[in-house]
């Protein structure tokens, strides 16, 4: 371990870490022996996390073995708490007149009535545009979208959290939609740990993205997620897993997975308010082409990639428009950037069908759709 923290050190003497957590015994076991010989090497650690010192790795399996590490950050760092009382600025940003954006973007509970709404809402966000399925790629993997138009998406929840997906599924998803619809969200309890665990990883990438999720939901963010109930259990919406500590008279432990959770809740209502619906998307840039199954591009597809490059929002591309768009598709082809100006003009004459000398959108599409991307390239 020595030799390890020797070559972090040729780096750096200064290492700072984001969420700060350690959730399983090989990484506590690691990270012990790694900080002992930082520390003794005169490393300088800054670090943020959810839990004190004390609480990390809580409830572990052979916690006891990981205690001298927690002996270690204390004698070596200085701890900061931000004390519970203290305000979740996240929940702050909602509408000017104080009331939350909640009723625009959650629909709850899952009803005959909240589906009509939900469903009318996504028709009414994708206006004009054609709705239809679409396939990104994430990897060697397929991501089946069962409904998009242009830059939205729709999904059940359990095609996203109840099948094998993982981050870079999400980031893939993030990268091609600036908003998506996820409908009937369950109650989780104990026995849905592992969709737990997909939903946090889900919100907690569309929230760094800034996509916008609206949602139809049994219940509140608050009461999605209450591991210490039994399926079976009526759960009143109102209730808070604040108030289920006990479950059958027996003492009940905290998982990783409600930890985390509570910041999932945190990021959902933030996500509600009128700040967050109104922040731009973090644009992907050229990378959400990479995501586009090429193979078999729809028309919603094509819709994505003309609002991505018709920068002025105006009714047709301009050459500077195609030239930019050429130019991401040879860096991801071919390594450089490089299009030559009678390939350009060459392109712009081919996709301008009835040469006019301007490229509209049914013109762009219809090529794109017969020919593909990759005649796009330089």
């Amino acid at each position: 371990m020595n030799a390890v923290s020797e070559q972090i050190l040729d780096a750096g003497w200064l290492l700072c870490f984001d969420e700060f957590q350690v959730i399983d015994i090989a990484d506590a076991m690691i990270l012990r022996r790694l900080l002992e010989s930082l520390f003794n090497s005169g490393a300088v650690i800054v670090a943020s996390s959810n839990r004190s010192p004390e609480e990390l790795y809580k409830n572990g399996l052979q916690r006891d073995l990981f205690l001298p590490c927690i002996g270690y950050i204390k004698k070596h760092c200085e701890v900061y708490s931000f004390h519970p009382e203290s305000p979740d600025y996240r929940l702050i940003g909602a509408r000017p007149d104080g009331s939350s954006a909640l009723s625009v973007v959650w629909y709850k509970p899952l009803n005959p009535e909240t589906k009509t709404l939900f469903e009318q809402s996504f028709t009414r966000l994708a206006g004009g545009r054609k709705i239809e399925p679409s396939v990104l790629k994430s990897g060697a993997r397929c991501i089946q979208v069962p409904r998009a138009a242009g830059g939205i998406a729709w999904f059940d929840f359990k095609d996203l959290c109840d099948t094998p997906k993982g981050a870079a599924d999400y980031i893939a998803i993030a990268a091609s939609f600036h908003t998506i619809f996820v409908a009937n969200i369950p109650q989780m309890t104990s026995s849905h740990n592992e969709m737990a665990r997909r939903f946090i990883t889900l919100i907690d990438v569309l929230y760094e993205q800034k996509v916008k999720l609206i949602a139809s939901a049994s219940v509140d963010p608050k009461d999605l997620y209450l591991p210490s109930l039994e399926d079976a259990d009526v759960v009143e919406p109102s209730a808070s897993s604040a108030n289920k500590n006990q479950k059958e008279g027996a003492f009940y432990a905290e998982k990783d997975e409600e930890f985390a959770f509570a910041r999932t809740v945190s990021r959902l209502s933030h996500m509600q308010s009128l700040d967050y619906l109104s922040a731009p998307w973090t644009s992907p840039g050229k990378d959400f082409i990479c995501y586009l199954e090429r193979t078999r591009l729809q028309e919603g597809d094509v819709q994505r990639i003309w609002d991505r490059y018709n920068v002025d929002a105006d009714s047709r591309l301009s050459r500077s428009e195609l030239k930019l768009m050429m130019e991401d598709l040879t860096e991801i082809k071919c390594g450089h950037r490089n299009v030559p100006q009678e390939v350009l003009d060459d392109m712009f004459n081919k996709v301008d069908a009835n040469r006019d000398g301007v490229i509209v959108w049914t013109e762009f599409c219809n090529y794109i759709m017969q020919y593909g991307l990759e005649i796009l390239h330089a």
